[in-house]
């Protein structure tokens, strides 16, 4: 029988070390991390923080760990409040004839716009004085946009001449689509813009709400699988409006500043007198708007004329004595559709309600128009092609959910 001789070797990392790192770290899952932008305060919680939050051995040898952001996570997820909460984008003051009478109706708005690296940076600051008492917070760094237009004399607002038109025929909508046209439309309707100043439609016609005065109707959405359906919507049909006021800003030789075209081709937007194939506009708040310039020197006035089968808008201002060439639509790219009867069933729709065709098959295609404007000199102003490419639609119907 032998002795062993032992040597005692004290652990480097004990429970006792250990406790105030788990205690900074429980505090920030506990008590979430905040962040700030002017009065207004959003919280990352727990499953958040966790999500970008661990404890990494320090460099240069054995030691405590120490807390670790992963800087790509913080990152999604501010995205997520500032996308949601905190950017805007700058809005010119809104005037608008009412009575006959020019008016200013919408105060101008500072756009904003969250600056990701700056945030994450000013979080991973924080969190190196932060002691574990209460709420990790930092301020969201931000950048601003001033609007163009804060305010205007209206007494100078003067609109003798029509520059352009554009006209849809909605005879054939639904009840609810109809509804929904006019509603948007009259939204817009007597809209002054001023020289200079940048039209947005989203701004103008407002929520695209059943509370705001909306109807549901149908529109696309992505089916989940990287492909296209249509569905009950709340303003379905709201896009007639957009598209048909582009067909006047394309005619009129205005500056587009935003447009975006449908996922598949919708036929009546393609008649006489001002459609083409091709010719389209839609919106989707708050990722797509339909915005244009008014470049012409002087006021413009929209109006809106729903007649109960055509909308018409027309754009009156001062001449600009512009010349707008147009060329034909070129297409290509060409994907075939089938004429098979595609079924869908919504929980959307009423139980016991009939089946319903939301969708005509359509081929897909590419497009583009080429429009040149030119002074009075010859002089262009303005050369841009409006580029589209649409996917194939398909004899789509829907059924209510048994």
């Amino acid at each position: 029988s032998v002795d062993l001789p032992l040597t005692t070797i004290n652990p480097t990392i004990n429970k006792a070390m250990l406790e105030p790192i788990y205690e900074k770290a429980d505090a920030l899952v506990t008590n979430g991390v905040r962040v700030r932008y002017g009065e207004d305060t959003y919280i990352m919680r727990t499953s958040s923080v966790v999500g970008f939050l661990s404890l990494e051995p320090t460099q240069g040898g054995p030691g405590l760990p120490a807390l670790k952001i992963d800087q790509d996570e913080l990152a999604n997820r501010i995205s997520g409040i500032a996308e949601t909460y905190v950017n805007v984008k700058p809005a010119d003051a809104r005037f608008r004839m009412v009575n006959g009478t020019p008016a200013q109706v919408a105060d101008a708005r500072q756009g904003v716009d969250v600056d990701i690296d700056g945030s994450v940076a000013n979080v991973i600051t924080a969190l190196g004085v932060y002691t574990g008492g209460g709420t990790l917070e930092a301020d969201l760094a931000v950048t601003t946009t001033a609007p163009t237009v804060t305010n205007a004399d209206m007494a100078s607002i003067n609109t003798p001449d029509m520059l352009a038109y554009g006209q849809t025929s909605y005879a054939t909508s639904s009840a609810n689509r109809r509804w929904n046209v006019e509603l948007g439309a009259n939204n817009i309707n007597g809209t002054l813009v001023p020289p200079g100043g940048v039209f947005s439609t989203v701004d103008t016609i407002g929520d695209l709400t059943l509370a705001a005065g909306f109807k549901m109707g149908y529109a696309i959405q992505g089916d989940g699988n990287g492909g296209l359906t249509t569905v009950p919507a709340e303003a379905g049909g709201i896009c007639q409006v957009s598209t048909t006021l582009f067909h006047a800003v394309f005619r009129a030789g205005l500056q587009v500043v935003e447009r975006n075209w449908h996922s598949y081709w919708i036929s009546i937007y393609g008649i006489a007198p001002t459609g083409l194939q091709g010719l389209d506009a839609t919106i989707a708040p708050p990722y797509k708007d339909f915005r244009f310039q008014n470049n012409t020197g002087n006021w413009l006035l929209i109006k809106a004329i729903p007649d109960g089968k055509n909308l018409t808008f027309q754009l009156w201002g001062t001449d600009p004595h512009w010349n707008v060439a147009i060329s034909k639509p070129v297409i290509t790219n060409l994907r075939p559709t089938s004429q098979a009867k595609v079924i869908e069933y919504s929980d959307a729709l009423p139980a016991g309600s009939g089946e319903v065709m939301v969708e005509h098959a359509q081929d897909g295609f590419d497009a583009s128009i080429h429009r040149v404007v030119t002074d009075a000199s010859g002089n262009v102003i303005d050369d841009w092609v409006a580029r589209s490419s649409y996917q194939p639609a398909y004899n789509r119907y829907l059924r209510p959910v048994k």
